[in-house]
């Protein structure tokens, strides 16, 4: 098939050539993507996880309707002191 080394080298890096540019330009668009992604991002435009933006005034049971005032924490980080159930905003 191949009569030397030479000749196996010649007919070898055009297709490498192009399989390292190929990754190059993946590993770039893969990139550009990425910083995209994290610049777009909800918690890069000061979006919060919480519905509401400040603490709550009062959370309540969603099981037995014990109220806490004040908590301190969003209604969702608690749970109720009386049963142990999920509290939930009271508002």
């Amino acid at each position: 098939m191949f009569r030397d080394v030479d000749e196996f080298i010649n007919w070898l890096w055009p297709k490498l050539e192009w399989m390292l540019l190929m990754a190059g330009i993946t590993g770039g668009l893969l990139g550009i993507a990425y910083l995209v992604k994290m610049f777009t991002s909800p918690s890069s435009q000061g979006q919060s996880q919480y519905r509401y933006p400040g603490l709550p005034r009062k959370c309540v049971c969603m099981e037995c309707g014990y109220v806490v005032e004040n908590p301190g924490k969003h209604c969702i980080e608690i749970k109720c002191p009386k049963c142990g159930g999920r509290m939930r905003r009271l508002e």
